[in-house]
Formats: C-alpha cells, sequence, structure tokens
C-alpha cells in the first residue's frame, strides 16, 4: 500500500500544472450552473451565446480529461513483458491501483461534487440527489475507462491520439452505416434505426434507454477486465483482441435487448375515462401539403397530406390530438390500392391557438373571463404519406380513404399559481418555476420566468427526454399555457404566441448532460394586440391583485377510430394556394 502512495503522490506532482487546469474549468462549469441564468436575463448577447459557451466547456474538459490520462498512463507505459528493464521493483497491482485511485480523486471525484452543488443548488430534492450519483459514476466512468485502456496499449501521445481518433472515425462515421444497412452483423437487424430516433413514441425511445444502460454497464465491466489484464500481464496484442471482443459483446447486446426495466411508465396505459364512441370528420377544403426533409442528395421527396379534422362527441373540457394515424390507403375502383407510409402524426405549434383550446382553458378558469383569446379556427393533422413521385401519379383520383386514427385525449389542470412579483418560486421534487423580472410596458407587461426540471436517467417517476425533444419544444405548445390574472376582478389573460417563441433551452450541466434542463421565457400579456379590442388596462393598480397561473394538459385516455370515405382524393396543392388561384 506503501508503494500505491508513493506512485499517486508521484503522479500528483508531475501532472500539478494539468491538474490546476482541470479544476479551473470544472470551476467554470460550477459558476455557469449557479450564475448562468442571473447573468443572461439582461444581456441577451450572453444569453444566445450560453450553449456555445457550455459547449466550449465541456468539450474542453473532455480533451483534457484524455490528456490527463495519457500522461498519467504513459509515465509508466505498460510496454509488455518481452522488455529487457521489466524487473524494475513496482508491483503491477500496486501500479494499477495507484493509477486507479489518481482517476477517482482527480478527475471522478471533483466532477461528483461540483455536479451535486449544482443540483442542490438548483432546489432539487436529496432523493433526487441520490438518483444523479450512479448517474453521474457510468457517465464519467465509461469514457474515462476506454480512454485508460487505450493509453495501456501505446506507448506515447502521438500513438494515442492517432489509435482514439480512428475508432471514433470507425465509430461515428462508419458503424452507423454499416448497421442501417444490416451488412456488418446479423444481430444488428433485429431493431430498426427509426425506433431510436423517434422522440414521439415514449415506449421506444424508453427501450432504447434500457438497452443502451445494459450494453454501457457490460461495455464497462469488460473494459475494466480488460485494464486490469494489460497491468497484470502486459500482453498487448492479447488486449487488443480483448477490446474488440468487448466492444462487439457489448453492442450485441444492447441491440439484442428487449426489457424495458428502465422507466416504469413505458409499460403503464392511461386509463380510458372518457366515452371512445366519437365522430371524426376530415375537411378536404382545409388541406395543407408540406414536404418532409430527407438527408442525402439522392433521397426521395416525401409529400405529407395534413387536413383539418374535427371529433365530437367529447365535452369541451377535453382536448383531442392525432397522435398517429394507421393503415392509411386509398382503394380505387379499378382495384389499385395506394398505401401511405408508416408515421406518427405531429401537433403543430400553432395549435395553442385552436378554438378547442380556448374553450377547454375558459371551463379551467370557471368564472374568470378570458379577456384575449385565441382566434385560430382548426390545426391541420397527418393522414397521409408517400414519395413525391407517387403522389403526383394519383393526385386528384377519387378513391376510398381508410384508416386506423389513434387520438390521445387531454385535459387542463391547475398546475402552478404564484403572486406576479419578481423572485417568487414554486419548487418540487423534480422541477422549480421562479419569476426572474416584471417588466412594465406601455401596452401591458412582460414577466421573465426560468423553469428548471430534472431529468435523470433513474427517476423512474418521469420520462427521460431527449435534448433533441427539448430543442423541438416551443412554448407556445399546447401542453402548458400561463395565464395572468386578476383575482379581484376576474379578469385573465393568456400570453402572447408570438414572443413565446424566443425560448432559450439551456443545459446547466456540461454540453453531452440532460440531467437539469433549463427554459427562461419572456412572457408577453398585452392589453393592445390585434386581435382585441377595448381591453382592460394592465397597470400598477391592475397588478396589485394579479397572479402568474400555469394550466398543464394531462393525458386522460385515448381513442383508437377507423374512418372509411367513400369519395376522397388527394389534393393536388393545399386550400391556400387554391383560394389565391395558383
Amino acid at each position: 500500500m506503501a508503494m500505491v502512495f508513493q506512485i499517486l503522490k508521484k503522479d500528483v506532482y508531475r501532472l500539478r500544472m494539468w491538474i490546476f487546469v482541470w479544476f479551473v474549468f470544472l470551476g467554470l462549469q460550477m459558476v455557469l450552473g449557479l450564475k448562468a441564468t442571473h447573468l443572461s436575463i439582461h444581456n441577451l448577447y450572453f444569453q444566445l451565446s450560453l450553449p456555445m459557451i457550455f459547449g466550449v466547456v465541456g468539450i474542453s474538459q473532455i480533451l483534457l480529461m484524455a490528456i490527463i490520462i495519457s500522461f498519467l498512463i504513459h509515465e509508466d507505459a505498460l510496454v509488455g513483458t518481452t522488455s529487457f528493464w521489466m524487473s524494475r521493483p513496482i508491483a503491477r497491482s500496486s501500479l494499477f491501483m495507484s493509477k486507479f485511485t489518481f482517476v477517482c480523486l482527480v478527475l471522478i471525484l471533483p466532477s461528483l461534487i461540483m455536479e451535486m452543488i449544482v443540483l442542490a443548488a438548483n432546489h432539487f430534492s436529496f432523493q433526487l440527489l441520490l438518483l444523479g450519483v450512479p448517474e453521474i459514476l457510468l457517465e464519467k466512468l465509461i469514457l474515462i475507462v476506454p480512454l485508460m485502456v487505450l493509453a495501456s496499449v501505446t506507448i506515447r501521445l502521438s500513438q494515442y491520439t492517432f489509435i482514439g481518433i480512428s475508432f471514433l472515425f470507425v465509430y461515428v462515421l462508419l458503424m452507423p452505416g454499416m448497421v442501417h444497412s444490416s451488412i456488418f452483423l446479423p444481430i444488428f437487424r433485429t431493431h430498426s434505426f427509426t425506433h431510436y430516433v423517434d422522440i414521439t413514441t415514449f415506449h421506444f425511445y424508453s427501450l432504447r434507454l434500457s438497452s443502451q444502460l445494459i450494453a454501457q454497464i457490460l461495455f464497462l465491466i469488460l473494459s475494466m477486465i480488460v485494464l486490469i489484464h494489460q497491468f497484470l500481464t502486459r500482453r498487448t496484442k492479447r488486449t487488443f483482441c480483448f477490446i474488440v471482443i468487448a466492444f462487439v459483446m457489448a453492442n450485441g447486446v444492447g441491440y439484442q435487448w428487449k426489457i424495458d426495466f428502465l422507466k416504469e411508465n413505458s409499460s403503464k396505459q392511461v386509463q380510458e375515462v372518457v366515452d371512445p364512441v366519437i365522430k371524426v370528420s376530415l375537411d378536404l377544403n382545409h388541406v395543407f401539403i408540406d414536404n418532409m426533409p430527407r438527408a442525402g442528395a439522392k433521397a426521395k421527396k416525401i409529400k405529407v397530406i395534413q387536413v383539418k379534422q374535427d371529433v365530437k362527441g367529447l365535452s369541451d373540457k377535453y382536448l383531442t390530438f392525432l397522435k398517429e394515424t394507421k393503415n392509411a390507403r386509398m382503394i380505387y375502383d379499378d382495384g389499385f390500392t395506394l398505401t401511405s407510409e408508416t408515421m406518427g402524426a405531429r401537433i403543430s405549434k400553432d395549435s395553442y391557438g385552436d378554438y378547442r383550446i380556448m374553450k377547454s382553458l375558459q371551463i379551467v378558469l370557471k368564472d374568470y373571463e378570458l379577456m384575449n383569446p385565441f382566434e385560430k379556427e382548426f390545426s391541420y393533422s397527418h393522414i397521409f404519406q408517400l414519395p413525391e413521385q407517387t403522389f403526383n401519379l394519383h393526385k386528384g383520383k377519387i378513391g376510398r380513404f381508410e384508416a386506423r386514427l389513434i387520438y390521445d385525449i387531454y385535459e387542463y389542470q391547475l398546475d402552478v399559481a404564484l403572486s406576479a412579483k419578481a423572485f417568487q418560486r414554486y419548487s418540487n421534487n423534480s422541477e422549480d418555476l421562479a419569476i426572474l423580472d416584471v417588466n412594465k410596458r406601455q401596452d401591458g407587461v412582460t414577466i421573465f420566468v426560468v423553469e428548471k426540471n430534472s431529468n435523470f436517467l433513474f427517476d423512474r417517476s418521469k420520462p427521460y427526454v431527449s435534448q433533441g425533444y427539448h430543442d423541438m419544444l416551443s412554448a407556445n405548445s399546447f401542453e402548458q399555457v400561463y395565464l395572468l390574472r386578476n383575482k379581484r376582478l376576474k379578469q385573465a389573460y393568456l400570453a402572447e404566441i408570438s414572443n413565446d417563441r424566443i425560448v432559450l433551452n439551456q443545459n446547466v450541466m456540461r454540453s453531452h448532460s440532460q440531467r437539469m434542463t433549463q427554459k427562461i421565457k419572456p412572457l408577453d400579456f398585452l392589453h393592445i394586440n390585434e386581435r382585441n379590442e377595448d381591453m382592460p388596462v394592465i397597470d400598477e393598480d391592475w397588478l396589485k391583485d394579479a397572479e402568474l397561473i400555469r394550466l398543464r394538459a394531462k393525458k386522460v385516455g385515448s381513442v383508437e377510430k377507423d374512418v372509411s370515405y367513400s369519395r376522397f382524393y388527394l389534393p393536388a396543392q393545399s386550400s391556400e394556394l387554391k383560394a389565391r388561384g395558383k
């Protein structure tokens, strides 16, 4: 044990400058996590630069980690059993223990403490902090251990860098293509890549998380075995073979894994609390035809047909949104059947302004008068999708349309109510909402709020949301709606859609971590706009009894409906173009 501490002391001394730089970047990351919100709220340039700053800090940390590990291992290079000076008086087990202790004390533990401080300062519960510990440790080890393995089979930094870059090139550029074309290993044919990028279908995304976690844990265990093997035997060629085997085994098990154990919500079905007997109507007088972008110069152009849809038979308090269109097809008189590509319907951003949502909001507000409702009459729903060439052959041709439409049903519920004053805060186990500032203006008031949500991998009480989905989310989504209401006058104003689009999505942790996501929202509540006239003025007196409330749409059920229309056709152009005579 004395030898372990002697080597550890020597490594800390020789790498002291690199360790100092490492702690500087850890401190910078912690300061950003604690102060970024307050620094950016009144500085638009800093606010817009935050994603880049977090990215630079995160990448710099990874590069520093790789360099420190290289110098650490190469100080006592594992050159193999054939070297004439192999008889140096350092036990192989002591050498391994000293290097791994250095990594734990210098790279892992300070980073863990820093992230715990940031999460605790942002008002997350002790239970969530405990759930974050294994996630953070796994995230660090899955990066550090492979770097240690790579350093153990190389002699100098140049070799280490060349082999590392070569591996990244193979893994990042070549592997996705081979997996997608199913020519690399038969086991990869069991899953489609579409399952792994589908953020609208929670089951597939949650299953992906479970399979990834199994692959990561297995790869970490195998990497540790390979690392110990190299330290104790120094058989470099055999170690290289074990590295390839470990990589193939981990990925093979991950792709084959089908048990979704990580998130309890993935298997829990929402109970239907509404009458599933509904009437659906599709209106070809209101149609929108869109082009779906596809990657690659030779990719087929895809046409998506969207129409106005109306669902009747439910109370006004319920909202129905088309989640998915299945088995959509056109059956023509000549016996030909045109089948739509499989697709999930995406809820339009503009659905916030749908008249149905205004009715539902008014029911939740009860005796409060909604002063500035939106007047949008409908939103479009996806019903058909096919290549542009096929679309051009069949557009305008009359046939029978058949499909199974799957609707999600929501109901608004009052979620948060805060006095409309600066520094008011709402916190629960996994969320923190605060009013940062209230700016009065001639046509109303702007309230700056910050939303902080936990996004822990091991938190089974809520879904884990991908960064791509966070980037897609808009503040004018129907899922949550902010209103400013006066308790004395019984009046309420909706936040304007136009300004809600200005939303900053930040990660207060490093760029590749999502344990805490943050949105800064400027909410405009205006008594002067293009939609309404003669509204009460939002002045100092009106704000005395005002509170900011948030309504959240809770899913209460789902309905599947088979529809059939005997005289239906795929329109040649959108209804807006028809109205203009184009």
